[in-house]
């Protein structure tokens, strides 16, 4: 089996042509590449790190990587103790779970600061450009709100990887879409926005549609 992935920015160099045991099944390569998405746009991947197969090797970079920053450390520990296991598909959708759950705004900053500019960014949510920076280099620590909203730029950022490069990732943001009515996707992503709310969740559902394959 052969999977294609082909993430293109200026930290971990990411296109995955080919996948090898165990992570040979549909459900196992879907679960690894969503991980290796979000673990990338959250900035918990090595900037040296590159990837062109899924297989083990690969994979317990990811992982130790993902355990490595402080998240889902008893998942990622009992797959390392057994690859191969029964529960290796339900450890892998645990660890997503987890990531999807988790900001990570010290590593979010940079990660997010490396694809847009500072006023891009703040504007995105919902912040100053000079806020932007304090949090980034750790003056100030980054309120709640605003991490939950930082985090969720990631989450989309990550769907949008393997569809377009930086240059269109930051396009798709400011261009209008015939499924929100013709306004943008960072038009609905003013001020003190909530990930819950509607408009929010109708953006992450069309970068969910495009990162597979669907429309835009």
């Amino acid at each position: 089996m052969s999977a294609s992935a082909d993430y293109n920015r200026n930290m971990s160099d990411i296109h995955i042509n080919s996948v090898s045991d165990p992570f040979d099944t549909p459900d196992l390569v879907r679960l690894s590449l969503s991980i290796i998405v979000k673990a990338e746009a959250m900035g918990l991947l090595d900037r040296d790190l590159t990837l062109v197969e899924l297989g083990w090797p690969e994979m317990e970079q990811v992982l130790g990587s993902i355990a490595g920053a402080g998240l889902a450390a008893r998942h990622v520990t009992a797959i390392l103790a057994d690859p191969a296991g029964e529960n290796l598909e339900a450890s892998l959708a645990a660890i997503d779970g987890v990531l999807e759950d988790s900001p990570v705004p010290d590593r979010e900053w940079r990660a997010l600061l490396g694809l847009f500019d500072p006023e891009s960014l703040g504007a995105l949510v919902g912040i100053s450009a000079s806020s932007v920076r304090r949090y980034a280099d750790g003056s100030r620590a980054t309120p709640d709100g605003v991490g939950s909203r930082l985090h969720w730029i990631a989450l989309v950022v990550g769907h949008l990887r393997g569809v377009y490069n930086e240059f269109g990732i930051r396009r798709w943001f400011v261009r209008s879409r015939t499924r929100l009515e013709g306004r943008a996707p960072g038009d609905l992503l003013r001020g003190q926005w909530d990930p819950d709310d509607g408009d929010p969740r109708r953006v992450m559902a069309l970068a969910r549609a495009a990162g597979a394959g669907g429309a835009t």
